[in-house]
């Protein structure tokens, strides 16, 4: 951590697995008087890692030059000289731009770096039924076997034990998606107390100017209805049973899968398949390939050439 930053200190971050209705909350809590959008963060983290490894800050300019999430918004990548004061030079244009006094991100991936560059920040940690979080996560693209789209939340369970360790329980607040939107008035009320302001109605008004519906109690629990049996042993044996019910969800009967060395290939090839199958449908075959490549080769020239039209493919899909 350094403290050259002449940016504006975040106050709190929304942090879990993808899919588990963290779009919803930051949305509704963009929607209060006093709290500025809570846009999506995630390109904060490689500019952790990247200060972590010791190298230039101008490789993290780089990286926010074709990133897709940074390219949604109309920041101008800051000249500051450090990772922190970069990444705080982004929190003071969100608050220039929004007009108002609270200032918080959403992240998903490796969020516990959080806390080594804002230890006095607020976490609220949003859970989910990983049955529902893994069947989410194979509808978008990101995994494709359950096995695999298990993962998401169980890393995310880690990455909040490990920050649970790192800042005081009087800066962090677990809530759970099928609370939120089994009662939203009364989980949003606790989530505005958390951050000190009072909880408004206008907060579930995000139908109004977004693509978004208020929360629906029919969005919990789906995959009781939409998995298969073989989908939900595959989660239940990944995550362990054990920790389901730790985390407040009932476990099924289905036995655990087979985790032997050829049925883990046939499910490693499954989710490959499954993955570069929707990615070049999404994006196209020639635009899958060329990131590929690019990937592959590290070549900036190719990133930027490619990333505007993969950026703008992908964006059509997301909700």
């Amino acid at each position: 951590m350094d403290n050259s930053s002449t940016g504006v200190a975040p106050d709190f971050f929304i942090v879990g697995s993808v899919r588990t209705g963290s779009t919803m909350l930051r949305l509704m809590l963009g929607h209060h008087p006093e709290i500025a959008r809570c846009d999506e963060m995630e390109y904060l983290l490689p500019g952790i890692e990247m200060m972590e490894e010791g190298r230039p800050i101008q490789a993290f300019r780089d990286f926010l030059e074709y990133d897709r999430i940074f390219q949604l918004y109309d920041y101008t990548i800051p000249q500051a000289g450090t990772y922190q004061a970069l990444s705080e030079d982004i929190f003071r244009q969100l608050s220039e731009a929004d007009g108002r006094r609270i200032l918080g991100g959403t992240i998903h991936n490796d969020f516990a770096l959080l806390a080594k560059v804002w230890p006095n920040c607020k976490y609220i940690f949003l859970d989910r039924d990983p049955r529902d979080v893994a069947r989410s996560v194979i509808n978008m693209g990101w995994a494709g076997t359950a096995w695999h789209g298990a993962e998401f939340w169980q890393r995310a369970k880690l990455n909040w034990q490990e920050l649970s360790t790192r800042v005081p329980e009087s800066q962090r607040l677990e809530l759970r998606f099928e609370d939120l939107v089994a009662e939203p008035e009364a989980l949003l009320g606790k989530v505005c107390k958390f951050l000190g302001v009072d909880y408004t109605p206008e907060m579930l008004g995000i139908d109004s100017d977004t693509t978004y519906r208020p929360p629906s109690k029919s969005e919990a629990a789906s995959w009781e209805k939409k998995s298969k049996p073989r989908e939900i042993a595959e989660v239940e044996t990944r995550v362990g049973k054990s920790l389901i019910v730790e985390s407040g969800y009932q476990v099924s009967d289905y036995p655990a899968i087979d985790t032997g060395g050829l049925a883990m290939l046939q499910l490693a090839l499954r989710n490959k398949y499954g993955r570069s199958r929707h990615q070049w449908q999404q994006i196209g075959f020639k635009w899958w390939l060329l990131r590929i490549i690019a990937n592959k080769t590290g070549s900036q020239a190719l990133h930027r050439y490619i990333a505007p039209t993969i950026n703008a493919k992908e964006n059509e899909h997301l909700k």
